[in-house]
């Protein structure tokens, strides 16, 4: 699995071992990084970038995001960049964690939508554990993407089925099978 990993560099400032911690953590338990900037990047030279570097950066985010199975923010301080980059990887589809030291009573915390949304309140004591258990959640989160063959007479049809409806054919697709198990009484299947 395919993990995107960010902060802002205030924030690793603020949490060097934290943030250290949280990056060893993740390849520990096997995942792999999109990125090593977070763990290369220095928070007094980034502020100071020039406007090409602050763009390449902002570049490098959007293309992280888009190829991570997961994204995972350490947010123990309020940061409008970690806030943006959580909301992009959300309206994206990514499972996204957040990771903070502090407990939060923010009411936008809560109005997240829970299905793709982990926040996690860690310590140095339990940070293995809960990174752990919580990756294991997001993962099983992950939109599978499958392509297949179909036959020319099968693509035919839904070339001419999707654009009567108006819509891409993957989103027919999609369409068709949610409504095969709306009619399927049969599923889910009982244990």
């Amino acid at each position: 699995m395919i993990v995107y990993f960010g902060t802002s560099p205030r924030i690793k400032k603020d949490y060097p071992q934290a943030v250290k911690a949280i990056f060893k953590q993740v390849e520990k338990l096997g995942y792999q990084h999109v990125s090593e900037w977070i763990s290369r990047v220095n928070p007094d030279r980034f502020y100071q970038a020039s406007l090409k570097d602050q763009k390449k950066h902002f570049e490098d985010t959007v293309a992280g995001i888009r190829k991570a199975d997961v994204c995972l923010f350490e947010a123990s301080e309020r940061s409008f960049s970690v806030g943006y980059w959580v909301n992009y990887a959300l309206g994206m589809g990514k499972p996204t964690i957040v990771l903070s030291q502090k407990e939060r009573n923010s009411f936008l915390v809560k109005q997240i939508n829970p299905d793709r949304f982990f926040f996690v309140v860690y310590h140095r004591g339990n940070l293995a554990s809960k990174l752990e258990e919580t990756l294991e959640k997001a993962a099983q989160k992950i939109d599978l993407r499958f392509n297949f063959f179909l036959s020319s007479n099968l693509l035919a049809y839904l070339d001419w089925a999707a654009q009567k409806k108006g819509v891409p054919r993957s989103v027919y697709l999609r369409q068709l099978i949610a409504q095969d198990m709306k009619n399927n009484r049969d599923y889910p299947p009982k244990e």
